[in-house]
């Protein structure tokens, strides 16, 4: 369990960085944009503090960790966003469609897919937890 807790700070801390960053982002001239960059890191950090060979739990652990990353990322990130560059309405439960990460096009609408307001942030972390309760109850 004190690796959800270390995840979560993690998520925290990255959510306050990206928040302060990203309003500078066109400051600076990136051959890759950042965000990619952030999700490769996440998805590597994911693997690492998932890993328990090659199981089932392995799995598991990982779809929980997605889950609950974005509810405290994206809610620092929007509160830091708020106050930094002065974002009217950017709150920690702030659900804003804005979102320069992964997308495609279907049909001629851009679609978002892991763009979520609070309310889906809030129940995939929910889910996460129980995940993480039912896996360490099962043992």
């Amino acid at each position: 369990m004190i690796v959800t807790v270390l995840y979560i700070l993690y998520a925290i801390f990255f959510g306050i960085l990206d928040g302060y960053l990203w309003g500078r982002v066109t400051d600076f001239e990136f051959r890759m944009h950042p965000h990619k960059i952030a999700s490769a890191i996440r998805l590597i950090i994911i693997m690492l503090i998932s890993w328990h060979g090659l199981e089932l739990r392995t799995l598991y652990f990982s779809i929980a960790y997605v889950l609950l990353f974005s509810l405290f990322h994206n809610g620092f990130y929007y509160t830091v966003r708020g106050i930094r560059d002065k974002v009217p309405g950017y709150s920690f439960t702030t659900s804003a469609n804005t979102s320069t990460g992964f997308k495609f096009r279907l049909f001629g609408k851009e679609i978002h897919p892991f763009e979520f307001g609070f309310y889906n942030r809030l129940i995939q972390f929910a889910i996460g937890i129980i995940i993480i309760i039912l896996i360490n109850v099962q043992g």
